[in-house]
């Protein structure tokens, strides 16, 4: 559903921007930015069919344009006509960029010759859908210029390319960073807590010790004998929470020198963490 819903707001924001435009070389043959648009979307969201998405594209610029003229008071035909190309030639771009599968590991070099050749060969076959080029000849001057108009759409459009994924890399950087700045920090909490854990069971030690002190000096002398074993089971107490301790500080301990390893890290790191934690 989402990919539908993405693909949708895609093409009408192709039909959108394909709404700037400068006519070029003949009469109703447009120049518009919707073109470097549309590479950029294709390859960023990869998951999404190209020619599915070049179709939808294509319906949609070919009703609203249709509407456009209808309401200006052209006849049937010759919208049919004026639009008809324009459309098509999403259907070509799409197509053609479904080929995008063959490049691998994205390739920034060969995705740069496929989206020239997108744009390139989707205007030829629209201005010869237009003129009837084989009736009357090529012209190659007109070629030349549909080369520039590639190359230079081509170029903006790798360059927004570009922007985007390094902006995304930075992000991503700067999560990395972040995520491990946090766990310098937790094992940093977790061996304070290993130092005061380990502290305390000193104490307990201390305690059990003086209890069990306690519990021989009632054994001599002419107490209760309920007392007594009141007093031998504080001491048992006592060392069963002192063996608790331990355990706990063994498995942090363990846990610390088995999931975290670390890196060495430079002084500057060091600043940059204590800094980043401390404002």
């Amino acid at each position: 559903m989402r990919k539908k819903q993405r693909m949708l707001i895609f093409a009408l924001a192709i039909t959108a921007s394909s709404q700037f435009y400068l006519n070029f070389i003949i009469d109703g043959f447009r120049i518009s930015t919707a073109v470097i648009i549309l590479p950029v979307f294709l390859i960023i969201y990869d998951d999404i069919s190209s020619i599915h998405t070049s179709l939808l594209t294509a319906a949609i610029v070919f009703i609203v344009r249709s509407f456009v003229l209808l309401i200006s008071g052209a006849d049937l035909s010759q919208v049919v006509y004026a639009v008809f190309p324009g459309s098509f030639f999403y259907v070509v771009y799409g197509m053609i960029f479904s080929l995008k599968r063959f490049i691998p590991n994205n390739s920034m070099f060969k995705m740069l010759v496929l989206v020239f050749g997108c744009d390139f060969l989707s205007n030829i076959i629209e201005v010869f859908l237009r003129t009837n080029t084989l009736s009357r000849g090529v012209n190659y001057t007109d070629v030349f210029t549909l080369f520039l108009v590639a190359v230079i759409r081509t170029f903006i459009a790798m360059t927004v390319l570009i922007i985007i994924r390094n902006y995304k890399v930075l992000l991503t950087k700067e999560e990395h960073e972040v995520r491990y700045q946090n766990l310098i920090l937790l094992i940093a909490d977790l061996k304070s807590e290993i130092y005061f854990m380990k502290k305390n069971s000193e104490d307990i030690e201390h305690i059990m010790s003086n209890s069990y002190i306690m519990y021989e000096k009632l054994l001599q002398s002419n107490q209760d004998e309920d007392i007594k074993d009141l007093s031998l089971n504080i001491t048992k107490d006592i060392h069963d929470i002192k063996k608790d301790y331990i355990h706990v500080i063994k498995g942090i301990e363990s846990t610390l020198s088995k999931e975290f390893k670390l890196s060495e890290m430079s002084i500057k790191d060091i600043f940059h963490i204590l800094r980043e934690s401390t404002y």
